[in-house]
């Protein structure tokens, strides 16, 4: 079992000392059935009753103080390490995510991230926490066995045989139930990607009921339904399991009442034995209960390490040599092509590219859609990694990813608005009025506590939140992917008559994808893109 290891790994040598604590829990657990035994057989059926109880009492006592001390100690700890783990898994998780090519993450997916993010750590968590009653039960029926074993080894042999024979038939079963569990569990991705385009395409869905009725009855409610099968598969699965492991144990139980009196001639050791088998059942139940969580968190550690051992992968990929662009200067593609990694016989590509770009040009990209626009802005600003060619700042070769971003504040066409002022230090809030008053949105939004204290504005009037940002940003360049498209006539014209030749003054360089021709003047070069390729316009 991965989870038994995984623990084992991450509690270290202090793991082994607070385990021993929850092997005597187990055992106080045990020796309360044998104290039972041997108090009724051999107290109240020889002695009586009154015959030193308070003796008994205490040594009663003894045994539940020990359980409960030990239990409560390593449920505490074991508790406190499955949330360490949840925590440390996690933030493995998004370290390894954010350190990964952009392109690479688009590869994962988000509904990949977030499923092994809540549902895989959950999963992880809840079968930790059942690792607690499961040592306790494995203790119980281990003691319970070696006293079967004392009182009589024929009723021990025949005990372990049927055992043996329900481990046998829970094992062939098992394997099944963790082929279904891993379909269900991939089945949940597809399910998450369908659940994330309902919602982050509410808008486009409500305006077609085709669209609407195809995504939810053909594709959510089809996998639900595929997932829901599978897990019910399972769950029948493992209650058939417990309940032949039940049928077996009370055979068992009939073939001591009826037939173990003439092998032992011993009608105490038949009472003896029904009782501590009846006993056994419970603890052997538990166990039983554990395996499911078990075998999920066994699945969840699998797409866990596939995740982050695809993250590992990819982070290779990146550049790692170092750049220092003190003072942006120029900047220079020689040659550069891209294209995607898909297998297909004909692959979009972008290039080969030559381009030189002077500090505080306005440069302004055009082109019809599918032309490679926005393709050639992330190969731009460093999210996609060329495929060939050379790429150059300061005439200085660019080997380093990270530096080379840095350069960049970019405002893509699908952009994210963030609210808090993320990566920014001593953030001068008299700027950020005037910023506001400069998008005049002063009277809309509000700066307070290190925030917008707006957000949900219409797209033109996001964009300039984002413009903010990126102005705060203070970085060499601004790339704008069709930022103007989104905002009122009048914006519109300050934006290239007032702002962009403000920000040329400031020594910005400025590249933006643009369909506004009456505006072309503001640029000092313009280049046009068609399948991929570039050309003076």
């Amino acid at each position: 079992m991965r989870l038994i290891g995984f623990l084992r790994k991450e509690a270290g040598t202090a793991g082994y000392l607070y385990l021993i604590l929850g092997l005597i829990s187990g055992f106080a657990n045990a020796s309360i059935i044998k104290f039972i035994d041997f108090f009724v057989n051999e107290v109240i059926n020889k002695k009586g009753i009154n015959e030193a109880t308070e003796k008994y009492i205490l040594i009663f006592l003894g045994i539940l103080i020990t359980f409960f001390v030990c239990q409560r100690i390593f449920s505490k700890y074991l508790i406190g390490l499955t949330q360490n783990i949840i925590l440390k898994t996690r933030l493995s998780i998004l370290e390894a995510i954010r350190n990964t090519d952009y392109i690479h993450f688009q590869q994962i997916g988000k509904e990949k991230v977030f499923t092994s993010l809540t549902q895989d750590t959950e999963k992880i968590s809840n079968a930790a926490a059942s690792i607690v009653y499961a040592t306790t039960y494995l203790v119980t029926v281990l003691f319970c066995l070696s006293y079967l074993a004392y009182v009589s080894l024929i009723g021990f042999a025949l005990t372990l045989g049927i055992i043996s024979l329900g481990i046998i038939i829970y094992s062939v079963r098992q394997n099944k139930i963790h082929a279904a569990l891993t379909e269900a569990r991939d089945l949940q991705n597809q399910l998450f990607k369908n659940i994330d385009e309902l919602l982050s395409g509410f808008k486009e869905v409500k305006m077609s009921k085709e669209k609407n009725d195809d995504l939810f009855k053909n594709h959510i409610e089809s996998t639900g339904i595929k997932t829901k099968h599978l897990a019910s598969k399972a769950i029948i699965s493992y209650l058939d399991n417990s309940i032949t492991g039940q049928f077996f144990f009370f055979v068992l139980i009939g073939f001591i009442l009826f037939y173990f009196p003439a092998l032992t001639g011993n009608n105490e050791v038949v009472i003896s034995y029904i009782f501590i088998i009846l006993y056994m059942l419970g603890p052997i139940e538990g166990l039983m209960a554990v395996v499911p969580a078990i075998t999920q968190a066994d699945i969840a550690l699998d797409r866990i390490a596939e995740l982050k051992q695809k993250t590992e992968y990819f982070k290779k990929s990146e550049m790692v040599l170092d750049n220092t662009f003190t003072d942006f200067k120029s900047l220079s593609f020689n040659n550069i092509s891209f294209s995607y990694p898909e297998k297909k016989a004909e692959k979009f590509s972008v290039g080969p590219v030559d381009l030189n770009i002077n500090k505080g040009e306005i440069v302004f990209i055009v082109g019809g859609n599918g032309s490679g626009k926005t393709t050639f802005f992330k190969l731009l600003t460093g999210l996609y990694k060329p495929d060939s060619g050379s790429l150059q700042v300061n005439n200085e070769q660019v080997v380093s990813s990270e530096k080379y971003r840095d350069l960049f504040s970019a405002i893509y066409s699908d952009f994210y608005l963030f609210e808090k002022f993320y990566g920014m230090k001593n953030i001068n809030e008299t700027k950020v009025n005037e910023y506001l008053e400069l998008m005049q949105l002063s009277d809309k939004v509000k700066f307070e506590n290190g925030r917008f204290s707006k957000t949900d504005l219409s797209t033109g009037q996001r964009k300039r939140l984002a413009m903010i940002l990126s102005l705060l940003e203070d970085k060499p360049i601004l790339v704008l992917d069709e930022w103007a498209a989104d905002q009122d006539p009048k914006f519109r014209q300050f934006f290239y008559q007032d702002l962009l030749p403000r920000l040329k003054n400031q020594g910005k360089t400025i590249i933006a994808i643009t369909h506004d021709d009456k505006y072309f003047s503001v640029a000092d070069n313009i280049y046009k893109m068609e399948y991929g390729k570039f050309e003076k316009f």
